[in-house]
């Protein structure tokens, strides 16, 4: 790639763009994160290192609008779908991008993420993924990456074969 992905300048200009957009009344931080990550990300259109970056990319977004607004289930919900609709339009195979947007987002909110974060990043790649024709299969298959990744490690003890 010409240009490596500069996280802090990719930061700064989602946060300036969501504050014009909040000062201007009603807005929908979907379209806001969509619009700042494809004119930031253009450079990596169709590109292989699009899939190397889209989980920073997912992180930064969530950072910047978490930040910039509150974090509540709503701004990680609009977030994660413009993510998703960011790097489904920049070539990205949207299967990929519902995992990294998955993996990003869980990422930034670390062991912090509650049970209605959890939810709304479900919710968030699920609403994008039906709004990109991706199968069902997809949704369900990051649905149990985020409870896994979500669950306590598992117990040491040897399992038990099923009696029967």
């Amino acid at each position: 790639m010409s240009h490596p992905l500069n996280h802090a300048e990719l930061e700064a200009h989602l946060r300036h763009m969501i504050e014009l957009e909040k000062r201007s009344g009603d807005f929908l931080l979907a379209s806001v994160i969509q619009d700042s990550l494809v004119y930031n990300l253009h450079g990596y259109v169709n590109h292989q290192e699009l899939n190397q970056i889209s989980r920073f990319a997912s992180e930064i977004a969530v950072k910047a609008a978490v930040e910039a607004l509150h974090r509540d289930p709503s701004t990680i919900l609009q977030t994660c779908r413009g993510v998703m609709h960011a790097l489904a339009n920049l070539g990205l195979d949207p299967v990929v991008a519902a995992i990294s947007v998955t993996f990003g987002t869980l990422h930034y909110l670390a062991d912090t993420a509650d049970e209605l974060d959890v939810n709304a990043i479900v919710k968030g790649v699920s609403r994008a993924a039906d709004e990109l024709g991706v199968g069902t299969e997809t949704v369900r298959a990051c649905e149990h990456l985020v409870w896994c990744l979500r669950s306590p490690a598992p117990s040491t003890a040897p399992i038990r074969p099923a009696v029967g």
